[in-house]
Formats: structure tokens, sequence, C-alpha cells
């Protein structure tokens, strides 16, 4: 027989979504299933949802509790569940009918603890993204300390600036025995960062990991979304999220590799939430090969974003900038940013433009030369990142 697979999905407010979502897990076509709704003290309707389904379908259980948050919900379908798999499903979200059959056999023959398939996220005007994950298909063995998957699981292999591969567990299928080792670890208050936490206190409690490259799973992306919502980030979350991982960390065989790879993920987990909290973060520094300009020249830069203040640091000492131009920002770290009609009345002998785009740097390249400026003079080249090196921006 079949092992069978418990899905949880934890509810609070989402009547809008949850048909869609239930019917999602009903119609598997992997039939072994049983569905646990959490409602987790709603007050739109959702509750009365769960009980007509539980009332349609015997495979779908009820759990109405006081409103606790979104880990709280999920331990609690978890404490009812009798699965070997468990699957976390969003309220507001919904799978694709062949997800547990093409996932649960995969894990079964090879006996998988920890399987992650692509995303899909879904916008209200109807456009869809895939989430573009980093790792290929196919199953990664993680007794092997040079594993591609520990390259990437917290900051990108080729770019420490950037977090690694996607973390949420949703999308995730995992044996109960795992889910339950992670899980019981969160705390229940943690509102945001709460699918990291588990997903690598996870990953780091398994041998044998599969990831799927087919978005069997389907996200709504919501503008109140809990997981979402930059209003409901405490600072302070950064350091529990820390003291979750942290300890798993410390046992793991691979520790001392891994454990500076954590640390500058937390660093740029805070840096993030820095710059949206103060206009102000680390930004990685974007290199310009100055072998391009020669000595002595007067220079412009097109650009005051990232791109343009890594080139403004890295040219102004080498070359006299007479102006720094930009379509939007007025003042950069307390220097005037002009905009580009200034061309017209100074003098200069390159223009350098600082975008990351190959076609934004021909737009602008085209709008310069309509203003005038000799084609001659304009430089662009791909910015290229340098792996180490941070500078403090300006995010006004």
């Amino acid at each position: 027989m079949d092992a069978l697979v418990s899905i949880v999905i934890p509810v609070y407010n989402l009547k809008t979504y949850l048909k869609k979502c239930i019917d999602s897990a009903r119609n598997q076509s992997y039939r072994n299933v049983e569905i646990i709704l959490v409602d987790d003290g709603s007050t739109d309707g959702s509750g009365s949802i769960c009980d007509y389904y539980a009332g349609i379908d015997s495979r779908i259980r009820v759990i109405h509790k006081e409103n606790g948050g979104l880990v709280s919900a999920r331990k609690a379908g978890l404490a009812i569940s009798k699965g070997k798999y468990i699957v976390p499903l969003d309220a507001d979200d919904w799978i694709e009918s062949d997800m547990l059959m093409s996932m649960i056999n995969v894990m079964e023959k090879r006996d998988i603890d920890f399987a992650q398939c692509g995303l899909m996220w879904e916008y209200f005007d109807g456009t869809r993204i895939d989430a573009n994950d980093l790792l290929a298909e196919g199953e990664y063995d993680l007794t092997q300390k040079e594993s591609t998957l520990y390259k990437n699981l917290f900051t990108k292999e080729t770019d420490l600036t950037v977090n690694g591969i996607r973390l949420n567990i949703c999308s995730c299928i995992f044996k109960r025995e795992l889910m339950l080792k992670a899980q019981v670890l969160i705390d229940d208050d943690l509102a945001n960062g709460e699918d990291d936490a588990c997903f690598f206190a996870a990953m780091l409690q398994t041998e044998k990991f599969y990831k799927f490259e087919h978005a069997y799973y389907h996200s709504m992306v919501r503008g109140g979304s809990m997981s979402r919502s930059r209003q409901m980030f405490d600072m302070k979350q950064v350091f529990v999220i820390e003291n979750i991982v942290r300890p798993v960390l410390k046992r793991h065989k691979f520790a001392e590799v891994l454990e500076p790879m954590f640390n500058r993920y937390l660093f740029n987990l805070f840096n993030t939430y820095s710059k949206w909290f103060w206009k102000h973060g680390y930004e990685r520094l974007y290199l310009f090969d100055s072998a391009k300009l020669p000595p002595n020249s007067r220079i412009v830069i097109y650009g005051a974003g990232a791109v343009g203040q890594s080139y403004y640091l890295g040219l102004s000492d080498k070359y006299s900038v007479a102006a720094w131009i930009d379509k939007k920002k007025n003042f950069v770290h307390g220097k005037k940013i002009d905009r580009i009609e200034v061309l017209k009345n100074i003098s200069y002998d390159h223009v350098v433009i600082a975008v990351k785009e190959k076609k934004t740097a021909e737009e602008i390249r085209q709008e310069l030369i309509q203003l005038g400026v000799d084609a001659g003079q304009i430089v662009w080249e791909e910015p290229k990142v340098s792996k180490w090196a941070f500078y403090v921006s300006d995010r006004t």
C-alpha cells in the first residue's frame, strides 16, 4: 500500500483562497492522504469552510484553536498527523494534481528524507514568475563536504552577498520524523524567518535531499501576506533564527565549513532589513576597469544606484568627476546629483554609464546621443562584482 501522506494547512482568515487550496490537496492523483486543516482563530468564516470540507471528505480533519500564529498552527497539525510524509501547504497557495505522485515515488525508491520542488509565484494580474532555483534536479548526498548544496545553502557560491537556495518549506515534502525534529525547534512567535529556520534545521539533520525542477507548487503573492509583510519584522528575529539554527549547526560534522557561511547569511539578512528600516546598508561593490579611461580624464557618471555609487567610490580618486547624474536621485551621501541637462553646460571627456543591464545601458546611450553627446565619449561595460568588498549605500 502507498505510504500515508499528511498535508498540513494552517488557516487564518483566508476564505477567498481556501477552497482552491483544499481542492488542490483533495484532487491529488496520489490518493492515500490525510488533510489536516488548522483553523488558527479565523474570524472571516474560514473555519466554517474547513468544517464543510471535513463533512464531504473523510480524509480531512479540522482543528479549531485560538490564534497563535503560523508556527503554532503548523505544530498543532503535526501533532495529530499520522503520515510517513508531511507536506506543509499555505492556505492561499495551491499544488498541482501530480505533485505527490511524482515526488513521493522518487522519495520512496531512493529513501529520501527531504525533497523540494520548483515554485511558481502567482500575481493578481495573471503574471507568473518561476522561482529560478540555484540547484539542478537530482539527489544530493549530504555526507560529502563538497556537496553543491552545502556551497549554496546559506549564501550563493558565486556571490556571497546573495543568500543561497530557496528556503520555502512549502513546496517541500519531509519524512515526518525529520519535520518534527526541525519544527519543534521553532519559536511560536517567530513571524518572519520561520521557514528559513525550519529549512536549515531539517537540512542539517539529514543526509539525503532531492531537488525537483518542476514547479508543482504555486504561491499567491499577496501584499498582506504574513510571510511577506515587512511591517511584521522585528530586528531581534535575526537573532532568534541564529539561536535556533546555531546549536544544530555546531553539532554538524561539517560545522567548521558551514558556520562562516551561516554567519554571512545572518549578515545579509540583517543588512536587508536595515535597508528597509533605515534606508542605509551595505551593498556589494561593483568594479569598473579604469584602464578604459585615459589618465586625467574629466568624467561624468550616469547612474546613482548601487552601481553608480560603487563607481563614484572607485573613480573619484583617480579622475575629476565633472558631474554625477541620475533621473531620480537628488543627493547621495550629501553629494548633489544632477539631471542629464547639466551636460549642456559643462566640459567633460567621457560619460560612464553606471547600470547593470545592457538593455538599460543602450537606452541611456541613445538618450545621450540625442542630447548631443558624441558616441565615442560614452563608455559602458558590464559591472564586475567584487566578491568581498562592500560600501555603505544611500537608499534615498
